[in-house]
């Protein structure tokens, strides 16, 4: 993962392709979050007592974008299995390897729809 220390930008130099313009946009693609999710996370969420006024319709993302999304989490649970392989696998790798796999499962769920 390069990251520009004065923008915030990111982009995975393994392959995946992930990219994005900040800390919030690296916790979202990391943790599969949504915007308030992530801020909340970070801590730089604050309610302000205001109903939300704009549109509850979901975003259609785009097929190149999910095919990414999905070649990482791939890539992740390829990398955990190799790490298992080697009898080198902790609790938190277990963890990254389930949320992984049900993220695939997801977009395939969805796209089947």
């Amino acid at each position: 993962m390069g990251i520009n220390i004065e923008t915030g930008a990111f982009l995975c130099r393994a392959g995946c392709g992930a990219h994005g313009g900040d800390v919030l946009a690296y916790h979202r693609a990391a943790h599969g979050l949504g915007f308030v999710e992530a801020a909340k996370a970070l801590g730089a969420y604050r309610e302000d007592g205001k109903g939300y006024r704009g549109s509850t319709k979901p975003e259609t993302i785009p097929a190149r974008d999910l095919l990414r999304s999905v070649a990482h989490e791939l890539m992740v649970c390829a990398m955990v299995l190799s790490d298992f392989l080697n009898g080198e696998v902790s609790e938190d790798d277990a963890e990254r390897y389930r949320v992984a796999v049900a993220r695939v499962l997801y977009v395939a769920e969805v796209a089947n729809a």
